[in-house]
């Protein structure tokens, strides 16, 4: 599957959204990764684009909220999330920075017990996935609400909490 460009007013249908977890792999199995959470931190080119990035106090602020210390983070710039994360976790002995390819994050958010999402369309995709998977737990940044409201049903948008 190949998809580009913007698409966050289509709301997708639930045999579209089937088949995409079954070629991803994810259409009901469950892996040892889903005891981790994820979070998943987009910076790369937005650190140098106007486009700007989440902000990593709204995430650090986000996790003071949560009772969960075991936690990943994939992004494709490890070392600027690392320095921008890394003192704000409350056992960072149990937090791993993780080199992942598109598809193991995406495959890794939507099962993950936790997912904390950025302004990315990975991030986008893992939140549609997991809203059509009834998993709850889905974090996203406020500004990203209008979007996915569009693209989600209300039953599962009630799933997502926004940041």
């Amino acid at each position: 599957i190949s998809s580009r460009g913007h698409y966050a007013y289509i709301l997708h249908s639930q045999q579209v959204l089937q088949r995409i977890t079954q070629l991803l792999g994810i259409d009901g199995a469950e892996t040892a990764n889903n005891s981790r959470s994820l979070i998943h931190y987009r910076l790369g080119d937005l650190l140098q684009l106007d486009k700007g990035f989440t902000p990593s106090s709204s995430i650090l602020r986000l996790l003071s909220t949560l009772h969960e210390n075991n936690w990943s983070i994939a992004s494709d710039s490890i070392e600027d999330a690392r320095r921008f994360l890394q003192g704000g976790f409350r056992e960072p002995g149990l937090i791993r920075f993780e080199n992942l390819s598109s598809l193991q994050v995406v495959r890794f958010g939507v099962l993950a017990e936790n997912f904390i999402g950025t302004n990315s369309k990975l991030s986008i995709w893992i939140t549609i996935l997991r809203a059509f998977k009834g998993k709850p737990n889905t974090y996203i940044p406020s500004s990203m609400k209008q979007n996915l409201q569009n693209t989600i049903p209300k039953a599962e948008s009630e799933l997502i909490t926004y940041y």
